[in-house]
Formats: structure tokens, C-alpha cells, sequence
């Protein structure tokens, strides 16, 4: 899989035996608070930083890194005798679980006193140790038993349900995808008058736009901005092959100082963004109806942590950068009367079924394809007759591509407790697709013509393929086997119509919000003709198994392709940002 790394060094792999977790807090509650953070947070940023380069290729490099600096003699001997032969790829000495979870434990566990005295090599190594110790205490026994034990279907949708978080984790939004979308999505199609009315009418008047500023006293431009230039501004301190000491924090009177944002307007930012010790730790110790292990939602939504001395050090760049897409929905939701919050989730799911179609409908292609937004119903029940069949179809020849849209997120709950039963429960009620794309299908494709039902601008008869596509706007559905698992849920669905003999319904093919983009700009760049690639995916790889970006990268138009309205939007986002905040100090230096 082109997406992830391969497995980590655990604790019991160089010392044959599984630390306690007694074991593990020990050597936490002896290291001091600010100076194991700090070191803590050093590693994640670093991780991160190699994580966010095209293809990784510092990765490897970066675990040599850590294992000679963050583990004493003996432990770095076993692991050059045990794994010397193994590149970092292969086997890892962290990764951002890790790091994470073990920032969670010094928040709980550590005090400002502890060991004072602890020399920063001792620190460094203590902090190596319990990275390895982490890794065996990722995966429970009951757990890996359910990996294990089990029906093969059984066993397939736990081992999903456990790899939620950790994907989530390992394959964080990139840089360039999250400039294109906020200037594609926040300042286009959410300004588009037909989408603001929309918005309007189903939401009962809600301004997405006015709401936020109403709530932070500052514009969604302004505070994007501001997070995109923090952002860039620590991963000047984060690149472990150029070390720049001086961006590792914020200081808010310096920062101030090379922008032209104001204190007033900083304060507000740092205000969304940031936390206090004490705040996180009752974030931490708050929530209890997930897994810890997991859930790092307080770092989420506070990536940046206040120190002693007032600067503000960011815990993870990844949850940083997630701010300006998902971010913006949550600090609205979290400031919001609750008697609002279900306009609010209402709004989202319309602004991203807009930028679907804002997508599909400004494609320049040479293809021979032909895409109809919301199609309506011409024929079936009186009280259906006019409404929304599909949320959109793509017609190619014989192929008929009817689609569904879902904007909506899993809840923390169901995401961060590696509970399949949770999982299963709110994917069927609130992510319907599978069973709404079937029961369509099976109407507009029925054996007996009487009860056939027509839809706009589509003639089904002349269709003899089915391509059913779902199209997921949460990041955590980029998790292996969640296709393969939809898929059985569309089936089960299916099979309960009878079809027209001479009508093929092809698998389920699901798509997140991340390979829609991608295939977009190389269908307008390179003419990727992604239907045919579907539809090839779907006949040679019937179970879905298969994981989407792997198929894609086969083709060799796909990819790494950037068309005019991307590079259009990715000029326009630079403009906006390098005239408006950017830091004197780090002016030019935007890559992408």
C-alpha cells in the first residue's frame, strides 16, 4: 500500500519480554514536564515533517535519527544486531501514535518537579524507551484475538476497525490538496450566491461566513491565513536536517512583530487554537467513552500548547493544518448553541455536495463523458415525482455512473473506541449510501418495465453497465478495507431487487474527498479517463479489496497532475496569503 510505512520495533522485540504499563508511567513520572514535552513534541514534528515530503524519502533516514540520539547504548546495539538489516521503512522506532500517546501520558503523569536534576541525556533515552514500550501496549490481546479468530469477513472488519486511527494518523492531509480546497471550496463555492441561498434555505438561514466571525470576531479569510502562515512558520523548526531553533515556538509579541496582524487579532487566533497544561489535561482526562490510545481530539482541536513562559509550541503540525478544512466546521460547532449545531452539520454536507459538483460540472476535459448534477425523477410515486434521484451521474457510452455524496463525519466515538459494533451501527444510519445507490439502482433497472422509474436527462435503457460511485468527505474513510466493506453493504442491499437481465451492476467504488481532487486535476490535465479506471478496478477487483490510490497509480496519467483551475487556485491562495500575513522572515519560502 503507497500510503503507509511498514511496522515499528516494540520493546519486547529487543528485550523479549512486554513491559507493564506500571513499567512505562515509572519512567514517565521521573522525567520532568516541559523538558520531556518538548522533546516529545521535537520527535512528532520531525515525523511529521518527513511524512508531508512527496514520497517520503527522508523517512528512513529520520528513524536512524531518532534511534541513535533517543536510545542508550545497549538498546541501540540490539537494535542494529536484531534489525540491522531492516531499513526505517521496514521497521520504525516511532511514528506519531507513538508520540502522541506519549504526549497524552507526560500531560497526565509528569510534573514540573520531577527530577529536575535528570541530565537531557537521560530524558532523551527515557523518552526512547517508552517509545518502544508503546508499541506493545498499542494492541490488546482481546484485540489481536479478533484478528485472528473469526469468520474471514469477521476478522476483515476488525482489523479495519483498528487501523481507523492509526491511518487517520499516518496519512494526514497534504499541504497542497488543503490550499486548493480552501480556495476552491471557502472562497468560491461558498460565496457563489446559488450556494449560499441553498445553504440558506435547507439551514434555516445560517451564514457559515458570518457565523464564524460573529463567534471569533474575525474573518474566515483572516484566520485561515493566520493558521496556513503558523503553520509554515513551525515547519521551519521542524526540518531535522536544517534545524532553525528560533520557530520551534511562538512568541506572541515577536510574531506580531512580522505581520501585519494585530495583538487583538493574534490573541483571537491563538484563542481557537490553543491550549493551556491544565486545559488539556481536562480535555484528557474528559473523555471517556473512547479508547485513549486513539482519541487525540484534544490535541485536534488545540494543536498548539502554551508553555510556561508564555510561548505557544506546536504538538502536532498535521492537526495544525487540518484547522483550515475540517477545523473551521469545529470551532464554529464547538462555540455554537447547541439548538444549532444540526443546521450547522446540515450546512457542511451542502457546502461539500456544491464543491462536488462545483468539480465535476468546471471539468475541460477531452473525454467522452457527460455528468448531470442531482438528476430529478421523471417517473414512480407522485409524492418522488421532481425530487433529487441521485446526487450525480456520469454517463460514458455504455457505463452509467450514478453517485452519492456524503459530507457528513464519523462520530468521535465510533472513530477512536475500535468498537466494530459502534462502527457497523452509525455507518448504516448515518452513511447510507451503499443502501440508497442499491435501492435506486434496483428502481431505475427493474425487470418488469411498469415499475421502472426514469430519471432526468439520463435514457437508462441505453445503459448496459452500472458503475455505482460514493463519494466520502471525512478523512478516516481513506482506512483500508472500508471499500471492500461498503461494497458488501451495497450487495446485500441489491440483491434483494430483480434487474433487467441485460444490465451488469458493477461493485461499489468509494471515494474520499482526497483521490476526488486528484483525479479531477488529472482527468483536466491529462484527460485521466477515471471512469474506465473505475470500471477496470471493479472487474478485475469484484471484492473491492484493493486499495483505490494503488489502482490509480497504475495509470500513468494519473498523478502528481496539476490543471490550470489547481494551479489557478494555488497562485490565487499564494497571492491572497504572502500580501496579506506572511512573515517577513519566512516571505518566499511557501512550497508546496
Amino acid at each position: 500500500m503507497k500510503q503507509t510505512r511498514g511496522t515499528y520495533i516494540a520493546f519486547s522485540d529487543l528485550y523479549d519480554r512486554r513491559p507493564a504499563e506500571d513499567e512505562l508511567l515509572a519512567i514517565i513520572k521521573s522525567m520532568p514536564l516541559e523538558r520531556a514535552l518538548i522533546l516529545a513534541i521535537r520527535v512528532n514534528l520531525s515525523l511529521r515533517f518527513v511524512q508531508q515530503e512527496l514520497g517520503k524519502p527522508n523517512f528512513s533516514r529520520l528513524q536512524f535519527l531518532l534511534a541513535s540520539n533517543f536510545c542508550n547504548k545497549d538498546t541501540f546495539d540490539l537494535i542494529k544486531s536484531r534489525f540491522g538489516s531492516h531499513s526505517g521503512d521496514e521497521k520504525s522506532i516511532a511514528l506519531p501514535i507513538h508520540c502522541l500517546n506519549l504526549l497524552r501520558l507526560i500531560l497526565l503523569e509528569s510534573t514540573p518537579t520531577a527530577s529536575a536534576a535528570q541530565k537531557d541525556e537521560e530524558v532523551r533515552w527515557n523518552i526512547g524507551t517508552s517509545l518502544l514500550m508503546m508499541s506493545d501496549l498499542l494492541l490488546k490481546k482481546e484485540e489481536l484475538q479478533a484478528i485472528i479468530h473469526g469468520t474471514r469477513n469477521e476478522r476483515a472488519l476488525a482489523l479495519m476497525v483498528q487501523f481507523l486511527a492509526l491511518f487517520e494518523l499516518l496519512n494526514p492531509p497534504k499541504i497542497h490538496h488543503l490550499a486548493i480546497r480552501y480556495q476552491l471550496m471557502f472562497r468560491t463555492v461558498l460565496r457563489a450566491d446559488r450556494v449560499q441561498r441553498r445553504i440558506q434555505s435547507e439551514c434555516r438561514n445560517l451564514n457559515i461566513e458570518g457565523t464564524f466571525q460573529e463567534i471569533t470576531g474575525l474573518s474566515l479569510d483572516r484566520w485561515l491565513h493566520s493558521v496556513f502562515v503558523m503553520h509554515f512558520y513551525y515547519q521551519l523548526g521542524s526540518n531535522p536536517w536544517d534545524h532553525h531553533e528560533e520557530y520551534f515556538v511562538i512568541n506572541r509579541d515577536n510574531f506580531v512583530g512580522t505581520s501585519d496582524i494585530s495583538k487583538a487579532e493574534l490573541d483571537a487566533i491563538l484563542g481557537t487554537v490553543s491550549g493551556t497544561y491544565e486545559e488539556l489535561r481536562d480535555a484528557l482526562r474528559g473523555e471517556t467513552r473512547t479508547d485513549p490510545r486513539f482519541d487525540f481530539v484534544a490535541f485536534r482541536k488545540k494543536p498548539l500548547l502554551r508553555l510556561t513562559g508564555g510561548q505557544f509550541a506546536c504538538i502536532d503540525s498535521s492537526f495544525l493544518l487540518e484547522q483550515v478544512h475540517v477545523g473551521v466546521h469545529w470551532v464554529i460547532h464547538d462555540r455554537l448553541a447547541k439548538d444549532k449545531r444540526d443546521d450547522l452539520f446540515r450546512a457542511w454536507g451542502v457546502l461539500f455536495e456544491e464543491y462536488v459538483n462545483y468539480l465535476f460540472e468546471g471539468m475541460k476535459t477531452n473525454l467522452p463523458i457527460a455528468y448531470f448534477r442531482a438528476p430529478r425523477w421523471m417517473s414512480g410515486p407522485k409524492d418522488n415525482l421532481s425530487q433529487e434521484s441521485f446526487d450525480g451521474v456520469f454517463v460514458r457510452g455504455k457505463i452509467l455512473c450514478p453517485m452519492e455524496f456524503k459530507g457528513g463525519f464519523l462520530s468521535r466515538k465510533s472513530r477512536y473506541s475500535a468498537n466494530a459494533d459502534a462502527f457497523v451501527a452509525e455507518m448504516r444510519s448515518k452513511f447510507g449510501g451503499p443502501h440508497q445507490l442499491a435501492s435506486k439502482i434496483g428502481h431505475v433497472f427493474a425487470e418488469v418495465k411498469p415499475k421502472r422509474r426514469s430519471i432526468e436527462n439520463v435514457d437508462s435503457d441505453a445503459h448496459s453497465v452500472v458503475l455505482p460511485i460514493l463519494i466520502l468527505q471525512d478523512h478516516i474513510f481513506r482506512v483500508p478495507l472500508l471499500n471492500w466493506w461498503l461494497n458488501l453493504e451495497f450487495q446485500r442491499e441489491l440483491s434483494k431487487y430483480k434487474l433487467r437481465p441485460d444490465v451488469k451492476v458493477e461493485s461499489l467504488n468509494v471515494i474520499t474527498i482526497h483521490e476526488l481532487e486528484s483525479i479531477v486535476a488529472s482527468a483536466e490535465a491529462a484527460n485521466f479517463d477515471f471512469v474506465e479506471a473505475l470500471h477496470q478496478r471493479a472487474t478485475l477487483d469484484p471484492e473491492m479489496g484493493s486499495e483505490l490510490l494503488d489502482v490509480l497509480l497504475q495509470f500513468s496519467n494519473f498523478h502528481d497532475q496539476k490543471s490550470r483551475r489547481a494551479l489557478a487556485a494555488i497562485d490565487e491562495w499564494s497571492k491572497s496569503l504572502s500580501g496579506t500575513l506572511f512573515p517577513k522572515e519566512v516571505e518566499g519560502d511557501v512550497n508546496l
